[in-house]
């Protein structure tokens, strides 16, 4: 039997074989053990980090390290102004990097949330709109001009 995870390409008939589906769609009982089974259709959840834990991996950055080695060299050497020139100049990038950052993470996944929230599926042998999450291995899943492929699908 063709494996879908082989690389290969196989036919639409011989997927939905191997997925245990029919070209009429899936029940709404067989999609529900299926969601059940496999669980939501979503990626893996990124861990969200602490501020703290994102300042962190901002100062880790080689050329802030070296200018807070030379910050603190100019400190000592006596050159104050110097030193308070170079930290102030390194508290303000890593503070527009930090900001910036944030802000694209957070409309990124505002974008995220906002493509294809729904999909159009074969159940019970009728087109049904359904949450993207809620799509099954062995759903027919209906894609029309422009429509984007709902999760992972493969187009």
């Amino acid at each position: 039997m063709p494996s879908i995870l082989s690389g290969k390409p196989i036919t639409v008939t011989e997927a939905i074989g191997v997925l245990g589906a029919t070209p009429a769609g899936l029940g709404s009982g067989e999609a529900s053990r299926r969601l059940a089974e496999y669980g939501w259709n979503e990626p893996v959840p990124r861990g969200s980090r602490t501020l703290i834990s994102r300042l962190t991996r901002m100062l880790a950055n080689p050329l802030v390290i070296v200018l807070l080695v030379a910050s603190t060299v100019a400190f000592a050497a006596g050159q104050q102004i110097d030193a308070v020139i170079i930290f102030g100049m390194v508290a303000l990038g890593v503070a527009l990097n930090f900001v910036q950052t944030f802000r694209s993470e957070q409309s990124a996944e505002r974008l995220r949330r906002s493509v294809a929230p729904n999909a159009r599926v074969v159940r019970d042998e009728d087109e049904q709109v359904v949450l993207r999450e809620a799509v099954v291995p062995g759903d027919v899943v209906l894609l029309a001009a422009g429509d984007l492929t709902p999760a992972d699908a493969p187009a």
